[in-house]
């Protein structure tokens, strides 16, 4: 079917809205610690070569080819690390460029996350946000002033001195970028991010504890993005507009005839 005016119209107001609402999250976690930008990439849909009369099958469009309108393909979510902030607390933790911490989802499976601020619950185990850290660590009786180090263990305060409770469970993923986000900052591995590698500190390659990494969200680009989002979405909707002109005339014209 051939595409209409008012499609291809349309289909562009979606795509921008999309981008928008892109750009407002971003700019929603611009002071969330350890938050990865999005992006939305779009691209032209192809259009139909039996409906335009040509000859050989179109892939990618160029700005001169037909087209059936453009589309969101995906969100991206570059692995680009935010820059760590001191805190001086003892359980923050700001974790090397594409290394996550594995934490325990409520039904039971693994998830990961950059999120770097741990805490202790009322029995002893550790916790980001409110999921609990994969690795099972807990403090024993006795046990006080528990803190993380650029080794990325648990070292506490026991009754005879200094014990090391466990090892953060740091992994790396291969792409990092092909992990499904599932909000709040937890992500899942999937096929294209491939399997959790285990990961050993090692020279300047190690965690910054006492420190949090900051949001990686650039509010130059952001907004230089929802300024070309705007006006692509107001072009858009001067399309529908115009259609709706042209339509209304034509009908009037009609009706006089």
């Amino acid at each position: 079917m051939e595409p209409t005016f008012l499609d291809l119209a349309a289909s562009g107001l979606r795509a921008q809205q999309t981008r928008l609402d892109v750009v407002a999250h971003n700019l929603a976690n611009l002071q969330t610690p350890g938050f990865r930008s999005f992006r939305a990439e779009l691209v032209d849909l192809p259009a139909d070569p039996n409906v335009f009369g040509l000859t050989t099958p179109l892939g990618l469009t160029t700005a001169d080819a037909p087209t059936r309108g453009v589309q969101v393909a995906r969100t991206l979510q570059p692995d680009r690390a935010g820059a760590p902030v001191a805190t001086g607390a003892p359980l923050d933790l700001a974790l090397p460029d594409g290394v996550y911490l594995a934490v325990q989802l409520p039904g039971g499976q693994t998830a990961y996350t950059r999120d770097g601020i741990l805490s202790v619950t009322a029995q002893g185990t550790f916790q980001v946000g409110t999921y609990p850290i994969a690795a099972g660590l807990r403090l024993q009786p006795g046990d006080s002033a528990p803190a993380v180090d650029a080794s990325g263990r648990i070292i506490a305060t026991g009754p005879n001195g200094p014990r090391v409770v466990g090892s953060l469970p740091l992994v790396r993923f291969a792409n990092p970028e092909g992990l499904l986000p599932l909000g709040n900052g937890v992500l899942t591995a999937t096929a294209e991010s491939g399997p959790p590698q285990p990961y050993t500190p090692a020279g300047s390659d190690r965690p910054v504890p006492g420190a949090l990494e900051a949001s990686n969200v650039d509010l130059a680009q952001e907004l230089t993005t929802l300024i070309r989002a705007q006006r692509a979405y107001q072009l858009n909707a001067q399309m529908v507009r115009t259609w709706d002109e042209l339509a209304g005339g034509t009908i009037q014209d009609l009706g006089h005839a």
